[in-house]
């Protein structure tokens, strides 16, 4: 049995770092400081809505936020969120109390540990980035959502065959060795 759940939320993180760097710590700040709503602001911030809809225009409230900011639109969000929203931006995982120790202990006692732990991320974000929009949702759904290939079949429109086809052809790309590398060599340590 596991001990501890730790619960991790994905958030727009250049829309946050802009929102900081501007003195506006929450998104009811951002709201009266702009005229935008807090929900809308909300919505920005949990990757709920994409930077563009589906007539590729870049959606409203994002562009008041980027003309209050005067930047470019594409400044304030990923770049693997500009022409989808995130069904769901939290996911949680149990571990054991050793494995709760060590994360807490590494950022703790070595600094360096959690900065390559970031690059890490950051490469395998990179690798990730690299795929095509429907490469990315079905590793999406397939490893973060947990679904079934059935289930991912269901949402797409496609059959069970065809998601396992993108989904072994995405992990193949990012398993070559020309993107892999840069990855091994944290491994490697």
């Amino acid at each position: 049995m596991k001990d501890y759940e730790i619960q991790i939320a994905v958030k727009n993180a250049p829309l946050l770092n802009m929102m900081r760097e501007n003195g506006y710590e929450t998104a009811a700040e951002l709201s009266r400081a702009c005229g935008v709503s807090q929900n809308s602001i909300g919505d920005m911030l949990n990757l709920k809505k994409p930077l563009y809809t589906k007539f590729n225009q870049v959606n409203g409230t994002a562009q008041k936020i980027a003309d209050f900011f005067k930047v470019l639109p594409d400044m304030i969000y990923p770049e693997g969120q500009h022409f989808e929203g995130l069904s769901k931006n939290k996911a949680s995982v149990q571990v054991e109390a050793e494995q709760m120790f060590a994360l807490t202990n590494m950022a703790e006692t070595d600094p360096e540990m959690l900065l390559e732990h970031d690059q890490m991320i950051a490469v395998t974000n990179e690798m990730i980035n690299g795929l095509t929009c429907r490469q990315q949702k079905v590793l999406r759904m397939r490893f973060v959502e947990e679904k079934t290939l059935e289930e991912c079949a269901q949402e797409l429109s496609l059959n069970r065959e065809r998601i396992r086809q993108i989904q072994e052809k995405a992990l193949r790309i990012m398993r070559h060795p020309t993107k892999s590398e840069e990855l091994r060599q944290f491994i490697r340590g």
